[in-house]
């Protein structure tokens, strides 16, 4: 030990356990942070509505659907 810890070899260790456990799951928690910002940027940002001959094509984020234009029954504007 570099004289660091003062309150015992086992507590020491117990410590630096815990500091690597933390730094794992800071690791996991930005991973998942970051594919959601990706996911929430696609789907704000890439959102699209085309028309082509009797299909509505939707494209939202890397989801895309299409919809047959004599299904729709009604639309609403909120």
């Amino acid at each position: 030990m570099d004289g660091a810890c003062h309150l015992g070899f086992d507590f020491c260790v117990y410590l630096d356990f815990l500091s690597i456990r933390f730094v794992q799951l800071d690791i996991l928690g930005i991973i998942v942070m970051v594919a959601m910002i990706y996911l929430l940027g696609a789907i704000w940002f890439n959102t699209r509505y085309k028309i082509e001959n009797d299909t509505l094509k939707i494209s939202y984020g890397p989801i895309k659907k299409s919809i047959d234009i004599q299904e729709i029954k009604s639309i609403f504007f909120i």
